[in-house]
């Protein structure tokens, strides 16, 4: 940096001539402008470098930061695929351990159905079997109603055709008796 040199004593008779200031406001604003300029003041070129210095700073940060970008993309990718990996390979334990689960219900429903199923077949065949007896005792007791029924009619049959055979052999015998 550079500081900018002027004649502070003519500086100084110039504001006393022509502006007016008395000589000890002169001195004061010589001696506190003379301090702004003889501090540091950048140049152009001070700038330029500094800005070389801050545009080169920024690259490499910029490249620092695109790198570790990178570098954590290509760890996020990393993580994700790991944890797709076991995701994948829980489901597929979830899937087996869950086939498995249906084939035990699966079996023992089907147990259970047989044996409900037997039990069914065994209740119907005494069903059947006590239906057929039932049957059977009905058969017989209309058998017997039918037998009885056969009987009165023959014996019904035997006392019209007796009265008949009587009553024609009494007509007969009064005939005789009165063409006599």
């Amino acid at each position: 940096m550079n500081a900018i040199a002027f004649d502070t004593l003519k500086f100084a008779r110039a504001l006393q001539e022509s502006g007016g200031f008395t000589p000890e406001q002169s001195t004061s604003l010589v001696t506190a402008l003379g301090e702004v300029l003889t501090s540091d003041v950048a140049t152009k070129s001070d700038v330029e470098r500094v800005a070389a210095v801050a545009k080169s700073d920024l690259e490499r940060v910029e490249t620092a930061l695109r790198s570790d970008l990178e570098r954590v993309e290509t760890a996020l990718r990393s993580d994700l695929e790991r944890v797709a990996a076991v995701a994948k390979s829980d489901l597929e334990r979830v899937e087996t351990t869950l086939r498995s689960e249906i084939g035990k219900v699966e079996a023992t429903l089907r147990g259970e159905i047989e044996k409900v199923a037997a039990a069914a077949k065994s209740d119907l065949r005494e069903a059947v079997a006590e239906l057929r007896g039932d049957l059977r005792q009905t058969e017989l007791r209309l058998e017997g109603k039918i037998a009885e029924t056969k009987a009165e009619i023959i014996k019904w049959l035997f006392g019209t055709v007796g009265f008949q055979t009587v009553a024609t052999l009494g007509a007969v015998i009064l005939l005789s008796h009165a063409l006599k």
